[in-house]
């Protein structure tokens, strides 16, 4: 996109800036997992139904023991998930393509295999997407303010002035720190760029105990909540190359703006000042030449 045309007047285009591949693996790794068990499946499924059964004690039932390990092994993985990206976003498209896939199975001629192939073009599609999606983020930085876009079935746009921008904080994971990579995250007065959000899972087990005439019950759950300098990747500048040298140059940015109304009073009460000293030599002059033409006369 050129968006210089809407520059504002006195505005100059600096550079312009997309995430780094790698800042994006965390997604990547959401529909890799699928192609890999997918393949896993292919050739291993009975080795695996066998390896969860005796783990579990249960006898093998055929068929729909080899779909249940194939639900425990995506929806576990797709549980944690949603703990750690703390949204339920990615658990439900799992239940969604399991629940699909088993009815397909269950109302048609869809083999265990055919299955498993089904699953590994879904991985392949969504990693397709996923890099369309990161393409689809531009970020530009100009000499008076941040401009962040996505333009992905829709268009998402925010214009963010230096004069706004409160605090500025840097964030590089491990692989940042080797490949160069980084977010930089604006926070405003306003507390734009701090966010916080929660999740909760929990499940339990009960059984009965027939011989004793009681009863058995296990249950567990999580809570987890952050309040931190975050925020959606369209809206900051997400995983960009050399994010050390970004924030270096939007500081100075910040900094000329803080200084610029201090600059500006200065710069008016210096003319003021010219002018009013102007104003009295004038007078001065004026006086002095007055005496001089009363001599005269």
């Amino acid at each position: 996109m050129d968006f210089r045309h809407e520059l504002m007047d006195g505005e100059e285009f600096v550079e312009e800036m997309s995430p780094h591949p790698l800042s994006f693996l965390g997604l990547y790794l959401i529909f890799l997992y699928p192609i890999a068990l997918g393949i896993v499946f292919v050739f291993f499924h009975e080795d695996l139904v066998s390896y969860f059964s005796n783990l579990l004690m249960i006898e093998a039932a055929g068929i729909w023991t080899t779909i249940a390990v194939w639900w425990v092994l995506l929806i576990v993985p797709a549980i944690i998930i949603a703990l750690l990206k703390i949204t339920w976003k990615w658990l439900a498209l799992y239940l969604a393509i399991t629940t699909g896939l088993t009815l397909l199975k269950i109302y048609s001629w869809v083999e265990i295999a055919h299955m498993n192939y089904i699953l590994v073009v879904i991985g392949l599609v969504g990693l397709v997407i996923s890099e369309y999606y990161r393409r689809q983020h531009h970020f530009y930085l100009t000499n008076q303010r941040i401009i962040t876009e996505l333009d992905f079935f829709g268009k998402k746009t925010r214009s963010l002035m230096y004069s706004r921008v409160n605090d500025l904080v840097v964030q590089k994971s491990f692989l940042g720190k080797w490949f160069d990579y980084g977010t930089i995250l604006p926070i405003t007065a306003s507390g734009f760029g701090l966010t916080s959000d929660m999740s909760m899972a929990g499940g339990g087990v009960g059984g009965s105990l027939d011989r004793f005439g009681g009863g058995l019950g296990l249950g567990f759950g999580g809570l987890k909540g952050i309040q931190d300098a975050r925020g959606r990747p369209y809206y900051i500048l997400y995983g960009v190359s050399e994010s050390e040298r970004i924030y270096r140059k939007i500081s100075e940015f910040i900094r000329q703006t803080e200084n610029t109304p201090y600059l500006k009073k200065i710069s008016s009460d210096v003319e003021t000042l010219t002018n009013q000293k102007r104003m009295d030599q004038g007078g001065t002059e004026s006086e002095a030449k007055e005496p001089q033409d009363n001599k005269t006369n």
